[in-house]
């Protein structure tokens, strides 16, 4: 039951390192940024896939299951603290570079301006 109730709920933020990076970051560099926080996935998961073997055979079982427990609880922690909530806003408001007025971007101008005429 506890593995079905942690396969259930890990799918939601599995996905976030495809949508908060693309939804932070402006369009010039998204696709980086999608890039890395992938990279980064990926690094801690292959550590994990490595030591997690090697925990279980020195530390035991509980201990191993603490760690990832901290872990998981520091992350909860910094997102808490640090990650900008995006809800309620454009994709404009939430990837606008700090300090930089939206005026004059492609995002504000009138669809004639930037769009490609049709043959």
């Amino acid at each position: 039951m506890c593995f079905c109730t942690y396969a259930l709920l890990s799918g939601g933020p599995t996905v976030l390192e495809w949508t908060y990076p693309n939804e932070l970051f402006p369009t010039s560099i998204r696709a980086t940024a999608g890039g890395v926080a992938t990279s980064i996935s990926r690094i801690g998961a292959a550590a994990g896939t490595y030591l997690l073997p090697i925990s279980l055979s020195r530390l035991g079982i509980g201990t191993t299951m603490l760690i990832g427990a901290g872990i998981t609880l520091v992350g909860w922690l910094v997102s808490v603290v640090w990650a900008e909530e995006t809800k309620g806003r454009t994709l404009a408001e939430t990837s606008a570079l700090p300090g930089r007025s939206r005026q004059g971007s492609e995002a504000d101008a009138p669809a004639g301006k930037f769009a490609r005429p049709t043959p």
